[in-house]
């Protein structure tokens, strides 16, 4: 499943994906496919993306809430650093 709320806090920080991967020091195919929700990162690689984005981390493995804010539009606001 995509991670539509990963795309959004990316692009409203005015980050590529290519930088995204750059600043996580992933491989830009690596990054896409975590970001299109065919990877699942683990705890080092959720890190590394979180502080070269700016967000906490555990957005990774808590879909639930992170889609759900997302869908409200609140995603920003709650979960960006």
């Amino acid at each position: 499943m995509r991670r539509v709320w990963l795309t959004r806090i990316r692009e409203a920080k005015g980050i590529s994906r290519a930088e995204a991967a750059k600043r996580s020091r992933l491989s830009k195919a690596f990054y896409d496919q975590i970001e299109n929700g065919t990877r699942n990162p683990s705890v080092d690689t959720a890190q590394r993306i979180a502080i070269a984005i700016g967000f906490d981390w555990t957005l990774f493995f808590t879909p639930n809430e992170c889609e759900s804010n997302t869908k409200r539009g609140e995603h920003d606001e709650v979960h960006a650093g």
